[in-house]
């Protein structure tokens, strides 16, 4: 496992987390040896994530704003940690300079904002509409948008370990997707 060492900062906006129960054997398919699914009564989650990152800095280098979608599961690593596994990530161009981190990203045309979110090539398309009351969130630990440490593939594993702030969740339906 590769280990890369940075400090950096970012703010997120229209941050959009669609979150569905599947079969463990469904990402499990997809992990490194050791990584295991996060299971509630038989059944694992997958969401996909849309965001818009702003503020953006790799030590005190100010980077761009860009616009990102990933599909994540939610795993055990091989130290038993919850963490998150990015199964594929999106950016538009100026998010391309993930790569010099090691993040396997790649660019294409995203559309994210309070509502939208889209990606093309990666078929992913959502209209939503914020609801009053609390969001059903998955019956995970921690909860969905407070993990600390994400996982993927490339030239072997990758692994970021991160510190944030407690996430705010707004329920949300589903308007239209394909």
């Amino acid at each position: 496992m590769r280990f890369i060492r940075f400090t950096g900062a970012l703010s997120l906006c229209d941050l959009m987390l669609a979150t569905w129960d599947v079969e463990p054997r469904q990402v499990r398919h997809a992990l490194p040896a050791g990584f295991e699914p996060i299971s509630d009564r038989g059944r694992s989650f997958v969401s996909v994530v849309g965001f818009c990152a702003t503020n953006v800095r790799l030590g005190r280098l100010s980077v761009p704003s860009y616009s990102g979608v990933n599909v994540r599961t939610y795993v055990r690593d091989r130290g038993g940690a919850p963490a998150i596994f990015v199964l594929q990530s999106r950016v538009t161009p100026p998010g391309m300079g993930a790569l010099l981190l090691g993040v396997p990203v790649r660019t294409t045309v995203i559309k994210v904002r309070r509502g939208v979110v889209s990606a093309a090539g990666m078929g992913v398309s959502a209209q939503y509409e914020i609801q009053d009351g609390p969001p059903e969130l998955p019956p995970v630990e921690p909860a969905i948008g407070e993990f600390d440490l994400a996982y993927w593939k490339a030239a072997g594993v990758r692994r970021l370990a991160t510190r944030h702030q407690p996430s705010g969740w707004q329920k949300a339906e589903l308007r239209e997707a394909s």
